[in-house]
């Protein structure tokens, strides 16, 4: 509980109406993007009234960012594979990641719609993105950095501005919903190592 919460007035927060209604945001994101997620949506599906919600948050922002913080909404992308062959690995990952984008019912909405929600987020916005964006640049980050220590001088550009690239490749191919073509992450990965 935040310093504001616990000088606010009122009632104490009720911890079974605390988590419905970080659920019912999580859920709402998933299904339907943030023109879903209104405080009367969150009420409704949460069972409490909007009064109960406004006495503890200002804004949908600030409930979805406590349903961020609270781990309700997040992205877990796979570990990169550790071998010899770096190109290979991150194609491994890659299509794990591709896989689990087009495949998981769930993971392809979410996404979309906390993209959306953070283009409209305003000074928000990078805190709403990095439960995504963090992920998975750790990862991407992590497998490159161990790539140029083993081997000085494999990469073109730094760690970073690859997998910036990377990853941002993977964010669009999610936000088109369009098919991947055969040889698209073999593409990518010839154009950034």
């Amino acid at each position: 509980m935040t310093e504001e919460q616990k000088s606010r007035g009122g009632r104490p927060r009720s911890v079974a109406s605390h988590e419905a209604i970080l659920q019912a945001t999580s859920e709402l994101l998933a299904e339907g993007g943030h023109h879903q997620v209104t405080m009367e949506s969150i009420a409704a599906r949460a069972g409490v009234s909007k009064q109960t919600i406004y006495r503890w948050w200002s804004s949908k922002n600030d409930v979805v960012l406590e349903a961020i913080s609270q781990g309700k909404v997040t992205y877990y992308p796979a570990p990169a594979p550790h071998t010899d062959h770096l190109k290979a690995d991150l194609l491994a990952w890659m299509s794990t990641e591709l896989d689990k984008i087009f495949d998981d019912a769930d993971t392809p909405q979410l996404v979309q719609n906390l993209i959306s929600m953070v283009a409209a987020a305003g000074e928000d916005a990078e805190q709403l993105f990095r439960p995504i964006s963090d992920p998975l640049m750790n990862v991407l980050i992590g497998r490159l950095r161990h790539a140029e220590r083993e081997q000085p001088g494999t990469l073109r550009s730094s760690p970073e501005i690859i997998a910036e690239m990377v990853a941002g490749a993977l964010l669009w191919r999610l936000l088109i919903k369009r098919p991947v073509p055969e040889h698209w992450a073999e593409s990518i990965l010839d154009a950034v190592l």
